[in-house]
C-alpha cells in the first residue's frame, strides 16, 4: 500500500499536517496508536501564536465550536504575596489566550482531513519498526486492529511526541535541555470564584525547590498542577496524596488553598507528567522526518507545546507541498526536510531558553527586602507589568514569523 506520506502520531502536529497535505491533493495515511482521543491532561493551553496557526489554515471558526476558556487574568504569588496581577493583554481579541480541548480540537482536525479523498486516518495502530529503502522511500511495519500490515511512503514523519518510536528506530539522539522538575497534576472541582472568571495562578516560595500552578479547564474543573524537584515522585509515594495536597494548599493564596483542603478527599488520582525538554540536533535520517514533540518535547510551562507543533505543521507543508507537487524524489524531499530543520530550529531553541529561564524566580525575588519593599513600588509604577509582559511576547506571538504559504 503506498502512500506519499506516513504520518505517525494524531497529536496536533499530525493532524494539522495531514489536514494541510490532504487538502493539496497529497496521498496522506495518518497512523495513531490510540483508538481515540481521550487521554486525560492533554494539553490544553493555546497562545495567539497557536491561534494563528489555526486561522491561517482557515479553520480558526473551530475554537468558537470547541469547548474552551478564554483566560481573564495571571496571578503570580511569592511566598503568599502578589508580585503580579496582570489582566490578560489579548482578552479582547480575537487570538486571546485560551484553555482548550485537546481531544476535541484533534477531532476536528482529523474531521476536516477527511473531507478530502487523499487522507487515510488509521487509529488503533502502533507502529513497530521501518526500513529505508533504495529509491529514498520507507516502509512501515505496524499492528492494526485487523493484524500486522505494511504501509509504504516517500517519506515517514514521525509526530509521535516526547517517546517517539520513529525517532529511536531512525537512531537520532535527543539532546535534553536544562530543567529540573517533574509535575504532578490532579482536577478537583472548581471554586466558585472561577465560575465567572478564568484566572492562571502560579506560585512559588524561598523556602522550598516546590511551586505549584492552578488554573479553571475547559470542562469545568479546576486543573491543579505541583511541581516538584525531578526524580523525587517515586519517594513521595510512600505518603499519602492528601498530604501531597496539604503541601500544594499551603504554597497558595488562603482561598485557593482551603478549597483544595475542603475538597482534598475527591480529586482525580494525582498523574505524573515526567517533564522532558529537549532537541534533536539534526530532525531528519534517509526517508524520515520529525516534528512537534517528536524533535523537541517542551516544558509545560507557557503552554508552548500545542503551539510550536501547530508552526512545526505551517512551515513542514510550505516545503512539502511544492517538493511533491514537483515529482518529489529523494533529493527533493531530503531538501525540503533540511529547510523546514533550518527554519523551525531558532524558535524552538529560544522557546526552550525562555521556559527554562521562567521556570526559576528571578534573583530579586529571593530577597526578603526586595519582595517587601521594592516590589510593591515597581508594581505601583506599573513595571513589573512591562517586564513579564516584554518577556512573554515571544512565547505568547512567537519568536519568528511563521506564514502559510501554500
Amino acid at each position: 500500500m503506498l502512500a506519499r506520506i506516513v504520518i505517525v502520531g494524531a497529536g496536533p502536529t499530525g493532524t494539522a499536517l495531514s489536514y494541510l497535505l490532504a487538502r493539496r491533493g497529497i496521498e496522506v495515511v495518518l497512523l495513531e496508536r490510540e483508538t481515540d482521543f481521550d487521554r486525560l491532561f492533554r494539553g490544553e493551553g493555546m497562545m495567539p501564536c497557536g491561534i494563528d496557526a489555526l486561522a491561517q489554515m482557515g479553520l480558526r471558526q473551530h475554537l468558537e465550536w470547541l469547548p474552551s476558556r478564554r483566560l481573564d487574568r495571571w496571578e503570580f504569588y511569592f511566598d503568599g504575596v502578589p508580585f503580579l496581577v496582570q489582566p490578560e493583554p489579548d482578552r479582547e481579541r480575537p487570538n486571546c489566550v485560551r484553555i482548550v480541548s485537546q481531544p476535541h480540537l484533534l477531532r476536528a482536525l482529523v474531521e476536516e482531513a477527511r473531507r478530502f479523498p487523499s487522507f487515510r486516518f488509521e487509529p488503533g495502530t502502533t507502529v513497530r519498526d521501518f526500513s529505508p529503502q533504495a529509491d529514498g522511500g520507507v516502509v512501515v511495519r505496524a499492528d492494526t486492529r485487523a493484524g500486522p500490515r505494511e504501509f509504504g511512503a516517500d517519506l515517514l514523519i514521525g509526530a509521535d511526541g516526547r517517546s517517539s518510536v520513529v525517532r529511536k528506530r531512525a537512531s537520532i539522539p535527543l539532546e535534553p535541555q536544562p530543567l529540573g522538575y517533574d509535575v504532578v497534576w490532579w482536577s478537583l472541582p472548581l471554586p466558585s470564584w472561577l465560575r465567572a472568571e478564568a484566572v492562571f495562578y502560579a506560585f512559588a516560595s524561598s523556602s522550598t525547590t516546590e511551586a505549584a500552578g492552578a488554573y479553571p479547564s475547559w470542562d469545568g474543573r479546576l486543573r491543579l498542577g505541583w511541581l516538584i524537584p525531578k526524580g523525587t515522585y517515586r519517594s513521595r509515594r510512600t505518603q499519602p496524596p492528601e498530604t501531597w495536597l496539604d503541601a500544594v494548599a499551603d504554597l497558595m493564596t488562603p482561598d485557593l488553598g482551603e478549597h483544595i483542603r475542603r475538597h482534598r478527599e475527591e480529586p482525580s488520582s494525582p498523574l505524573l507528567f515526567d517533564v522532558q525538554m529537549a532537541r534533536c540536533s539534526s530532525w531528519s535520517a534517509p526517508g524520515v522526518l520529525l516534528l512537534g514533540d517528536a524533535a523537541h518535547p517542551m516544558s509545560p510551562i507557557r503552554a508552548q507545546g500545542i503551539n510550536m507543533g501547530l508552526r512545526d505543521a505551517l512551515v513542514a507543508a510550505n516545503h512539502l507541498v511544492p517538493a511533491i507537487q514537483a515529482g518529489g524524489g529523494r533529493t527533493r524531499l531530503e531538501a525540503a526536510t533540511r529547510r523546514i530543520e533550518e527554519e523551525r530550529m531558532p524558535e524552538i531553541a529560544r522557546s526552550q531558553e525562555l521556559q527554562v529561564a521562567s521556570s526559576k524566580p528571578p534573583p530579586p525575588l529571593r530577597s526578603p527586602a526586595v519582595r517587601r519593599f521594592v516590589l510593591p513600588v515597581l508594581g505601583r509604577l506599573g513595571l513589573t507589568r512591562r517586564i513579564w509582559l516584554h518577556g512573554e511576547r515571544p512565547l505568547r506571538y512567537g519568536a519568528v514569523p511563521v506564514r502559510l504559504t501554500v
